[in-house]
């Protein structure tokens, strides 16, 4: 019976049942980015770096469980916006923008109804605050906008200019730093910047 197991088993089993929950959500994530032209592998890929960032950043396991969920899910309120808006090519209107730029919120409501993903619904509906308070839906800053938030924030953007669209080429690593170093203080947290630029430091020297 469960009275008889250990605290190790016990979390054995958690361990399991979260990984298997893990691997659906990221499943469904796969699905929603294909409607997505910019998307293609985009929340696993944010997903990925986020949790690098995090466990450069001493995170502990359960942490970056925690970020790794958030940061599947962060487009998930994308679910709401239309095929045509998600689908086109080149730059978005105005009125499209206002659209798109629903989905953090969107995104809170679907999450917030699952007992599991509490914690993870305002990590989504930040995830385009800026550090200086000028981002959206609620137009906090610094230390109000949840940590997981600012590191998505980072990963976010980084994965978008290093990504190939239809009005532009990828951007370069280096430009592509250059960028988010420019705006740390701004749109990012200074110190989630440098912990991309320390991981990207080291994956270079891994490389070379």
């Amino acid at each position: 019976s469960l009275q008889s197991l250990s605290r190790d088993d016990l979390w054995a089993a958690y361990s399991s049942l979260l990984g298997t929950f893990i691997e659906t959500v990221e499943a469904l994530t796969k699905a929603l980015d294909m409607r997505d032209i910019l998307s293609s592998g985009h929340s696993l890929r944010v997903s990925q770096a986020c949790c690098t960032m995090g466990a450069h950043m001493g995170f502990s396991e359960k942490e970056i469980q925690e970020l790794r969920l958030a940061a599947i899910l962060h487009d998930v309120g994308k679910i709401g916006i239309s095929d045509a808006i998600l689908g086109k090519p080149g730059r978005l209107t105005e009125q499209e923008f206002f659209l798109i730029k629903k989905h953090p919120e969107i995104g809170e409501q679907i999450v917030s109804g699952v007992e599991y993903l509490r914690n993870v619904a305002p990590v989504i509906r930040h995830h385009h605050e800026f550090f200086n308070g000028k981002g959206y839906p609620d137009e906090i800053g610094g230390d109000d906008i949840e940590l997981n938030a600012r590191i998505i924030s980072v990963a976010d953007a980084f994965d978008f200019m290093r990504t190939d669209l239809s009005f532009r080429a990828p951007i370069s690593v280096h430009d592509t730093m250059e960028t988010l170093q420019d705006r740390a203080g701004a749109q990012f947290d200074p110190a989630v910047v440098d912990a991309l630029t320390e991981v990207m430091q080291e994956q270079s020297n891994v490389v070379h």
